[in-house]
């Protein structure tokens, strides 16, 4: 482990998401084992016919065409949806009655016009806004106005991981090409991927390190990572870091096409990490992000510190197909962040894995879990407790990182972690490892990992602080 002469500390965490829309909500419904995805496939097919364009003139036209060359098909095109019809996925993990700046207690309204808001602002961009708000003001480092107060703004920015940012609205705008629908004046600025961060930047108006970074289903992963970094090398005092992800029925009609999608239309128990019958993980919208900060920054201005980070690792499997995993990968990546941290064969952790419910993928990353504790540098009973949480909320690509690393650390102050309790049949090796009952944490030490398609990995340990005598 390298000797670091500043050390990345927690002191604020947010999330929203389909379980709550606070980090608490969400824990006390990770313990009760709440769900945050249903069946939503009437909004899909909405979301993917003609009608969801925002088209009318090419529904008229269309209608009228039919009129004129095939009136006897003129009712089976009035009562029909067009679009795409061969979707498979009934069930998503929305985040149901969050409207953005039309929420009634949206964090910003007195900040942004509505014009400039819907002009500029993704659904990403609002989920994050959110979890900002929250993490901020837990940290104290923003007044009731949600505004910077007591820290340099030049070095106080946003590293913030996302599948696809504002870019979720490109298919929208495609289809409003096809039709001759010239794109807004903000769609540009509204549909670039790192939309998220600078709206955020926008808001508080931090002038320091802003980052955007995609790694797919990583990405919310590798964000508090880098921040870690840049907070040891003294390029920043204040970081927001995590994920964020908006959800379309046009993104779950890709991720269906990789053959990884959950197709159940029941709900309960459809997302199933680490059990054998696990059929496919569940598309889902959330934001979560941590306030990662100097230590001594922290200390001065008298915050309450939550947690801080100890090792991270970032590496790349050797898979070869675009949405394989490497178990070799997974294991070097656990390892590297593990020794990064200084955690020796006495030393306990517990593991939030990535665990997305799908078949192949939660066999490799299991693989990779047992190889680490089966290996020379550690041994089985350093693991406490492998505890998935998708569970839970579905898998949020790029969000999801960032919503695990606020349950880590959440984990780490309740001193317990939650039951997997949609898993019943837990894959070979892990049966006692990932528990049946909510459990209590002793180790003070949860290794956060996250694999992305392309067999892009990263793993962050998180841990208890104390305040060095």
């Amino acid at each position: 482990m390298a000797e670091r002469k500043r050390r990345a500390v927690i002191t604020g965490v947010g999330t929203i998401n389909g379980v709550g829309r606070t980090a608490r909500e969400t824990w006390d419904g990770f313990l009760k084992g709440e769900i945050g995805y249903n069946n939503h496939r009437e909004w899909m097919e909405e979301e993917l016919s003609a009608q969801a364009l925002n088209d009318r003139f090419f529904q008229e036209w269309l209608i009228k065409l039919v009129a004129k060359h095939q009136p006897e098909r003129l009712k089976e095109f009035e009562d029909s949806r067009f679009g795409f019809q061969m979707l498979n996925t009934h069930l998503a993990g929305r985040v149901i009655g969050y409207n953005g700046r039309q929420d009634p207690d949206y964090p910003f309204a007195e900040l942004i016009p509505e014009r400039v808001y819907l002009r500029e602002v993704g659904r990403a961009g609002e989920l994050l806004n959110r979890a900002t708000a929250e993490a901020l003001t837990q940290s104290g480092v923003v007044d009731e106005n949600l505004q910077p107060i007591g820290i340099d703004r030049t070095r106080f920015g946003f590293v913030i991981g996302s599948g696809l940012g504002g870019a979720a609205l490109l298919g929208k705008i495609q289809r409003g090409l096809d039709m001759n629908i010239r794109p807004g004046a903000g769609d540009m600025y509204k549909g670039q991927p790192d939309n998220p961060t600078v709206v955020a930047k926008r808001l508080y108006r931090a002038e320091g390190p802003l980052i955007s970074l995609t790694q797919a289903c990583a990405s919310g992963g590798v964000a508090p990572a880098v921040a870690a970094m840049l907070i040891e090398r003294g390029m920043a005092d204040v970081l927001v870091a995590g994920g964020t992800e908006a959800l379309n029925a046009q993104t779950i009609a890709l991720f269906e096409a990789t053959r990884a999608a959950n197709t159940s239309d029941n709900p309960k128990n459809a997302s199933r990490p680490y059990d054998v019958t696990a059929e496919g993980a569940i598309l889902a919208e959330a934001a979560g992000v941590l306030v990662i900060e100097d230590e001594d920054h922290a200390l001065r201005r008298g915050a309450q510190i939550l947690a801080f980070i100890g090792g991270i690792g970032i590496a790349g499997g050797g898979a070869q197909g675009a949405t394989e995993m490497d178990p070799n990968g997974v294991t070097r990546v656990m390892a590297a962040a593990l020794e990064d941290g200084g955690i020796t064969p006495e030393d306990r952790f517990s593991n939030n894995p990535h665990a997305t419910s799908t078949s192949l993928g939660d066999r490799s990353e299991r693989q990779g879990i047992l190889n680490l504790v089966n290996g020379s540098q550690y041994q089985p009973e350093q693991l406490e407790w492998i505890w998935p949480t998708k569970g839970f909320t579905g898998h949020s690509v790029g969000a999801a990182g960032g919503v695990e690393a606020v349950a880590s650390v959440m984990a780490i102050q309740e001193g317990e972690v939650p039951a997997a309790s949609t898993t019943s049949k837990v894959l070979e090796g892990l049966e006692e490892l990932v528990p049946k009952t909510t459990r209590k944490l002793e180790s003070g030490r949860v290794l956060s990992t996250n694999m992305g398609f392309g067999d892009q990995d990263v793993a962050v340990l998180y841990e208890a602080y104390e305040v060095a005598a």
